[in-house]
């Protein structure tokens, strides 16, 4: 694609863009590259500089990319399936390309399933950070088989569907949308019931990626490790969901708001960020509903993350009956001010009670044989999920 003609060379691109090239020859003459031109003219460029062998742009333009991957597609998500093209040829763009996916599955669910290649298909349902709940992942899968033609050819997709996931109510409402349609292919709905009675009470782990948390504060290994406190019992045996209720930095610190928000709520999780970094909160398997009340559970529990392991604490059984204090005056409240967070402020009072020994850290003992401790902590580190 290239020869020397005197003193000039002379390349002969067909596949290669005016903007593109012109690129290249401004990076060979030693004008540096900056990443301001549209999406589609760096992926050309990319593609060309690849190519051509000029391994420093490309894999400089490889780097922005890798950098930028999740805003890049969101920017431009007509341009996801031209992503896809180029990108699933290199295993680090690819990868970030399939995180990518993970996290909003809708940029590539929005285009025509014709379009959308099997081989990405297949990876992306294979992930556990995959970020959709396996019943709409099932429909697409339906979907994709009927608009390709794809049954029985490519009926092992339905393989990393998991249907422990999945309600018998789910199943008989995607069996009855579906049947609802001309000419439907009732062999596709016939291997779905017999997966799920088949693979219904498998013990398949919960995708990481539907721990949607929306919390700033908790992550996947806080939120897995709560779960199996609540549960008693291993994370991959569990399945629940997490909706955040109150966020002192959007709700404020009144605690009317707080009970507005999550009274009658059902069990609920306590998280407060302290100013050293550490997690303490606690678990109310009951609700926050009643004025000046005590409520009695013997599965409530205070608990603390600190850099080097998670700690849980629970209820002493004499003081079962203490366990949960309920008032619109104050927000959250286990035991008798053992954790408290008091109303209009940004400080959180703990004190020995009725939960046995803690510690928040080397400094502060939160325990059992000492007086009330105040540990302020900031307006946007309280969470109720």
């Amino acid at each position: 694609w290239s020869r020397k003609v005197d003193e000039y060379f002379v390349i002969k691109k067909l596949n290669a863009t005016p903007k593109s090239m012109n690129i290249i020859i401004e990076f060979l003459y030693g004008v540096d590259f900056n990443a301001s031109h549209n999406m589609r003219t760096l992926l050309d460029t990319f593609s060309l500089a690849d190519e051509m062998g000029i391994m420093v742009l490309r894999d400089g333009l490889k780097s922005y990319f890798i950098e930028n991957i999740m805003t890049i597609m969101k920017n431009n998500p007509l341009l996801v399936l031209e992503f896809i093209k180029k990108f699933i040829l290199y295993d680090d763009l690819k990868e970030v390309l399939l995180k990518a996916l993970c996290l909003n599955p809708a940029l590539l669910f929005n285009f025509d399933n014709k379009e959308i290649p099997e081989n990405i298909l297949h990876e992306l349902i294979s992930r556990s950070e995959l970020c959709l709940e396996e019943n709409l992942l099932l429909s697409r899968i339906i979907q994709w088989l009927l608009d390709t033609n794809g049954f029985p050819d490519k009926v092992y997709l339905m393989e990393y569907i998991r249907f422990n996931q999945i309600t018998s109510d789910e199943i008989n409402d995607i069996i009855r949308k579906y049947k609802k349609r001309r000419n439907i292919n009732n062999e596709i709905l016939s291997e779905v019931q017999e997966r799920y009675e088949k693979f219904k009470n498998n013990n398949y782990d919960v995708r990481d990626g539907n721990f949607c948390l929306r919390s700033e504060i908790i992550d996947l290994d806080t939120a897995k490790k709560l779960i199996t406190w609540i549960s008693r019992k291993e994370y991959n045996k569990c399945w629940y969901k997490f909706e955040l209720l109150f966020n002192m930095k959007h709700d404020g610190l009144k605690s009317e708001t707080f009970h507005k928000n999550c009274d009658r709520k059902g069990p609920t999780i306590v998280i407060i960020k302290l100013l050293d970094g550490d997690l303490i909160g606690g678990y109310n398997p009951l609700d926050w509903e009643g004025e000046n009340v005590w409520k009695k559970t013997s599965d409530s529990f205070l608990f603390q993350k600190n850099c080097r392991n998670y700690k849980k604490v629970n209820i002493k059984p004499e003081s079962e009956g203490m366990a949960i204090r309920c008032g619109t005056a104050y927000g959250p409240t286990f035991g008798r001010n053992d954790l408290c967070i008091q109303d209009g402020s940004g400080f959180c009072m703990v004190k020995d009670s009725q939960y046995e020994s803690l510690s928040v850290s080397g400094r502060f003992q939160m325990g059992y044989q000492t007086k009330i401790i105040y540990l302020c902590f900031s307006e946007d580190e309280f969470q109720c999920t």
